[in-house]
């Protein structure tokens, strides 16, 4: 018989994850482990991690990731441009309800209700992207429009100049 506590290292996950059909929810922000995700035509993978953030080394999607309240960091995979067609796909028709790209249906349940939310995003620098359930404006994804966003509108030199800009 086995008697005391047992305990027993796992390796960490380190494959990519396909969703080829259906819904995957994911519940853990380490459980795509250190891989991508790819989302296929018709399909979903939904975020049900709270708050918190789930990094993946990259993603490519033909369907849908909702990210809910969550946020995500992709190290690879995406553009500034192809990242914006997938928020506004994800968009829909203003109410979050597109059927593939970058979607939220905490955006969705909060619009319903009149409260404005949506999905944000970051350059970081290196090539990587962060991508957040917030509020229209905030520039620094913290969930708040607050005087640290309007302080990077006016650092950007954008405000109003008809440039692009990369928060």
């Amino acid at each position: 018989g086995v008697t005391g506590v047992q305990t027993c290292a796992l390796p960490i996950y380190s494959g990519g994850t396909l969703v080829e059909a259906g819904e995957v929810i994911v519940k853990s922000v380490s459980a795509l482990g250190v891989g991508g995700l790819e989302v296929a035509a018709g399909a979903k993978a939904t975020f049900d991690v709270g708050r918190n953030t789930v990094k993946l080394t990259f993603i490519t999607f033909n369907g849908l990731v909702d990210l809910g309240e969550a946020s995500m960091t992709v190290a690879s995979g995406l553009t500034s441009s192809s990242l914006v067609a997938a928020i506004a796909a994800g968009r829909g028709d203003g109410s979050w309800n597109g059927s593939q790209g970058i979607a939220s249906s905490a955006a969705a349940a909060a619009m319903a209700a009149r409260d404005l939310r949506a999905i944000g995003w970051n350059e970081n620098g290196d090539g990587s992207f962060t991508i957040a359930y917030t509020a229209p404006g905030d520039t620094n994804l913290d969930g708040q429009l607050d005087i640290l966003d309007a302080a990077n509108f006016v650092k950007g030199g954008r405000f109003d100049t008809n440039g692009d800009a990369t928060w």
